[in-house]
């Protein structure tokens, strides 16, 4: 799996993203498969730890974590799982059966009055 690992972070990088996004994307892999251990890579799988990662498993994530985080697990799974799929290394994409999170709309924080007369 190592191999793998590096492997997929090579083509991130060949694929021009940043040095900050290469690293993110090396966490996420990393807390993904700790939490994942010896269980299988299937669909189920994904959505118990993507379930985990939202309700505060000390494994998935430690804390319970926002929608956009989680969505974000979401990304860098099923960019993880298309590699491995493309490269011949699975036979079956397991993300195809994963639906991506919803993240509610937010509004932008209001800069308050005192914030307004600074500038």
């Amino acid at each position: 799996m190592t191999s793998q690992i590096s492997d997929f972070l090579t083509y991130q990088l060949a694929l021009n993203h940043s040095a900050g996004t290469v690293e993110w994307y090396r966490l996420q892999l990393q807390r993904y498969l700790k939490w994942l251990g010896d269980r299988p890579q299937t669909t189920a799988n994904i959505r118990a730890y993507l379930a985990a990662s939202r309700s505060g498993d000390k494994d998935a994530g430690k804390k319970g974590n926002r929608p956009a985080t989680i969505a974000g697990h979401w990304r860098a799974l099923r960019s993880w799982y298309k590699f491995l799929h493309a490269e011949g290394y699975i036979d079956v994409n397991p993300m195809d059966g994963v639906m991506k999170p919803k993240v509610p709309d937010t509004e932008p924080r209001r800069a308050q009055l005192n914030e307004y007369l600074m500038l």
